[in-house]
């Protein structure tokens, strides 16, 4: 699942984490991607939103800064049902619009290692296409792109057919084009009708499912809905 909760403030303006952890438990994912949250600094009164997620679901968490804030950081979370080894993490190219964070981790099932790129791309055009060449260069993937078993998702800021979708495109699989017909958008909550978060894989799995859910509680809890996957590992 990629879900990102706008540091779990809902659409009637209230800073709610139950109601994010409401909305994955029902899905109960290995692995979960979250965008815009934020950790408590040592001292601080604020709340650690990923610690509590990641209590709240019984699952690991590492979250990666991308702003240090007066209260807390915020940036992204990686959670998962079991132990991540995490391979990179930090900031990537900005000129103008707020700093973005990548993180990649590894991820056993069976026999079989997972490579997982989570990231929350700029919402301007020219500094989503830098920080997805920075993604794919020799300082990120570019080793692991033939890997099978890789992962990139998260809040790319893409529609389909923009210039980063196609770019990603041309080397992984968008995990909704791998079922025909589907085109399931994730913003507005409220009402969506633009697809910009993705899960994209490469060739070592097979997508069985894929899911948007639209629940009341779903609309309510962020002002994006989430994306679930589900996949079946080819060895």
């Amino acid at each position: 699942m990629t879900y990102n909760t706008r540091g779990c403030r809902g659409m009637d303006d209230r800073v709610d984490i139950d109601r994010v952890v409401r909305v994955v438990r029902d899905f109960a994912p290995d692995l979960l991607a979250l965008q815009e949250v934020a950790v408590a600094d040592a001292g601080s009164s604020a709340v650690d939103q990923v610690a509590a997620i990641a209590q709240g679901l019984g699952m690991v968490a590492h979250f990666t800064c991308a702003l240090e804030r007066e209260a807390d950081d915020y940036g992204i979370a990686l959670l998962a049902s079991k132990r991540l080894s995490i391979e990179r993490e930090g900031c990537l190219p900005a000129v103008r619009d707020e700093v973005r964070a990548a993180q990649w981790a590894r991820f056993g099932v069976g026999d079989c290692e997972i490579d997982v790129l989570h990231t929350h791309l700029s919402v301007k055009k020219r500094e989503r296409q830098l920080q997805l060449e920075a993604l794919l260069g020799a300082a990120w993937l570019e080793s692991r792109l033939q890997h099978p078993h890789l992962i990139v998702c998260g809040d790319l800021n893409a529609l389909p057919f923009s210039r980063v979708y196609r770019r990603l495109g041309k080397v992984l699989q968008d995990a909704q084009s791998a079922l025909p017909g589907l085109n399931l958008a994730t913003w507005p909550s409220w009402a969506p009708f633009a697809r910009i978060d993705h899960v994209f894989l490469g060739r070592g799995f097979r997508v069985k499912r894929c899911q948007v859910p639209k629940t009341q509680l779903a609309r309510l809890a962020s002002d994006h809905l989430p994306l679930v996957v589900d996949l079946a590992v080819i060895p």
